[in-house]
């Protein structure tokens, strides 16, 4: 049996071709589970359903592995994108569930795992020309909104660029969502106005509406406003540094 290396869980299911049809792996795709971890475990564990995926990912990182990797997935709707790819369920998709920070860290991991073994290297999502795919590119698939299109989409280029950097050195180390850093509204020294961090970077808050905005939401998701946070003064040597991170485009 082929896995990863990573911490996970083995929630086999009897869904799955049997061997790979010829294929080799060339490839990734993700998808967007449109509800949670644990229910994906209920649906892929039926046999009426007809559906799984070597991988499923947790709101809180945890990674379960439905099909062993010398099979091919039923995933993607496409027996050679199938039987030539490696698939990843996420946990979100829906206004109610979240893609987390965590669910993203853990693919990241999972991705630079799986492009290691198989000799992928670099990662790059370009269609179906580069070695990550997306569900809703795959021909014939009826999901159009997966894995990113859907609310609470899994937010690809984060994933990707994060597994490229653990590919260009950096050790694996699965990361929990309580090990995130904390989003919050920061103020930059004496500077006017409040910018908002969301743990990968900062946008300025131009209108104190767009502030409780985001305060509804993290009521909703987290219980509390998020924190307001001074960061430093004008002659701090990192002032500038930060302002200057505010003045790049936002990615």
């Amino acid at each position: 049996m082929t896995s990863t290396s990573l911490p996970h869980a083995n929630v086999f299911t009897p869904n799955h071709y049997n061997g790979r049809n010829g294929y080799t792996v060339d490839h990734i795709t993700l998808h967007i589970m449109v509800g949670t971890l644990s229910g994906t475990d209920t649906v892929f564990m039926n046999p009426n359903y007809r559906a799984s995926s070597h991988y499923g990912i947790g709101g809180n990182g945890d990674i379960h592995q439905y099909v062993d990797e010398d099979n091919g997935s039923w995933a993607d709707g496409d027996m050679a994108s199938d039987c030539s790819g490696i698939t990843i369920e996420h946990e979100g998709g829906s206004p109610s569930i979240r893609c987390t920070d965590a669910c993203v860290e853990a693919s990241a991991q999972l991705c630079a795992d799986i492009s290691r073994r198989y000799n992928l290297g670099f990662l790059k999502h370009d269609g179906l020309n580069g070695n990550v795919y997306l569900h809703r590119e795959v021909p014939g698939t009826d999901h159009a909104g997966c894995p990113d299109l859907a609310p609470n989409g899994l937010p690809v280029d984060r994933v990707l660029a994060r597994a490229n950097e653990i590919l260009t050195g950096q050790e694996i180390q699965p990361i929990k969502e309580e090990d995130m850093p904390l989003n919050a509204f920061v103020r930059l020294g004496d500077e006017p106005g409040i910018c908002y961090f969301d743990g990968c970077g900062l946008r300025s808050v131009d209108h104190p509406d767009e502030m409780e905005a985001v305060n509804i939401i993290a009521r909703e998701t987290e219980g509390k406003d998020l924190p307001l946070v001074s960061v430093g003064s004008p002659e701090a040597p990192y002032h500038a540094r930060l302002l200057g991170l505010l003045q790049r485009e936002y990615r």
